[in-house]
């Protein structure tokens, strides 16, 4: 047995509670509080503006997000992709 099988079930549980809970949490109660207000800003999306005047950093973050969970999802999931 190694330590990973004990680690990362936790880790995962962790990063899931850090990061989802107080978000959950902050659009409940202070939507401009949350995590999600925070990347907005950050990346200067406005509400209401058309795709098209989204920044390029905006859509590098998205083709990142995307590229990383249509990875993770069938690596943890599916055991696509095993060395």
């Amino acid at each position: 047995m190694t330590w990973g099988r004990h680690y990362w079930p936790f880790a995962l549980l962790a990063v899931l509670l850090i990061i989802l809970g107080p978000e959950i949490y902050a659009l409940a109660t202070n939507w401009e509080n949350s995590l999600s207000y925070w990347v907005w800003t950050q990346l200067r999306v406005q509400d209401g503006e058309p795709l098209g005047a989204h920044s390029v950093l905006w859509f590098f973050t998205l083709v990142a997000y995307l590229g990383l969970v249509g990875w993770l999802g069938p690596h943890l999931w599916l055991k696509w992709w095993r060395g």
